[in-house]
């Protein structure tokens, strides 16, 4: 099956959510927590991370 289709196939069937202007979504992606080794790819990110947390209880 090609990406297009499995692409597809899932905007088709996603659940829609109703929301309003006072509504708040925090979307992240490839936003992996990590270990703070040397191979650590989470680790160049990881005050970006903890900025979206605390404003986002505000």
């Amino acid at each position: 099956m090609s990406s297009q289709t499995r692409l597809t196939r899932a905007y088709k069937q996603a659940k829609r959510i109703q929301f309003t202007n006072s509504d708040k979504f925090i979307l992240f992606s490839d936003c992996h927590r990590g270990d703070g080794s040397f191979a650590d790819d989470f680790a160049n990110n990881r005050n970006i991370y903890f900025k979206i947390l605390l404003i986002s209880f505000i």
